[in-house]
Parts: C-alpha cells; structure tokens; sequence
C-alpha cells in the first residue's frame, strides 16, 4: 500500500535518523492538499452548519463529542488488555 499511496504523490519514504535500518513514510504536501481538496465541499457545509449552533450549543456538542471519544478510547484499552 505504502509503494502505491508515494507513487501516486501523496507519501514520501525518509531514512529515519535514529535508526538506519528504518525508513519513515511522511504526508506529501501536494498530496495533503489534493486530498483536502475531497473535502472542500463538505467543509464549507459543515462549516455554515455549525454557524448556525449558539456558543452554548458549540460547547454542548463539543464535550458530548469528548465524552464519546474517551469513552471510545477507555473501552478500546479494556479489549486490548
């Protein structure tokens, strides 16, 4: 996968630093910014969406969003031990 996603522009395989035997798989710029451009249309919904919500409303949807995303990861720790 990693040799399918650098030859289509959107990683870049580095030595790593630490450890010569390693090599590290970073974003690619021009890569990050054709897949954001996906997203283009769905952000700018998601962004008059929210313009709609009151700063109360923001921050309830924010701590629901929190809360589920610990719960999520706490849960997620459990099935792994």
């Amino acid at each position: 996968m990693i040799d399918r996603l650098e030859k289509a522009g959107y990683v870049q395989r580095k030595p790593d630093p630490q450890d010569r035997r390693r090599v590290l798989v970073e974003a690619f710029a021009p890569g990050l910014e054709r897949i954001a451009s996906f997203y283009e249309h769905m952000d700018a919904r998601s962004r008059r969406l929210t313009a709609t919500f009151s700063d109360d409303q923001l921050a309830a949807i924010h701590s629901f969003l929190q809360g589920s995303y610990d719960s999520t990861v706490e849960e997620c720790d459990q099935l792994i031990r």
